[in-house]
């Protein structure tokens, strides 16, 4: 499922205290602020929104339909963020290596967006 910006910053805003999905909804918001601005924007480049997909289906399972987290399905570790992000590094890398062969720089670094959303404490070494 789709997700404008509107209802990301939403999501952010009512999970925010929450310890899983208040850095997950952050990362969201972050990669559709790094597409938005290294594209036509979120609403327009389809390869971030399908590697978020996941990503969003996580945080759609553990929200209502007012973007507030359910208590009956609470996550509880950072841990299961890791492979929903996974999508996302390998789009960064496929279309660091796309953008390159056309004489275009892409570069998103997943890693430092998810510590900026809390999901990591520190860079880890490459």
């Amino acid at each position: 499922m789709w997700k404008n910006a509107y209802e990301i910053a939403r999501l952010v805003e009512y999970c925010k205290e929450h310890a899983v999905l208040g850095p997950a909804t952050r990362f969201l918001d972050l990669l559709v602020e790094h597409t938005d601005a290294n594209s036509d924007g979120w609403a327009h480049w389809q390869i971030p929104s399908d590697a978020a997909r996941p990503l969003v289906e996580f945080i759609d399972r553990h929200t209502d339909l007012l973007s507030r987290p359910l208590r009956k399905t609470e996550p509880s570790d950072l841990k299961e963020l890791l492979p929903l992000i996974t999508p996302i590094k390998r789009m960064a890398t496929l279309q660091r290596k796309k953008q390159k062969s056309y004489g275009n720089t892409y570069v998103l670094d997943v890693e430092k967006l998810m510590q900026k959303a809390g999901i990591l404490t520190k860079q880890r070494s490459a």
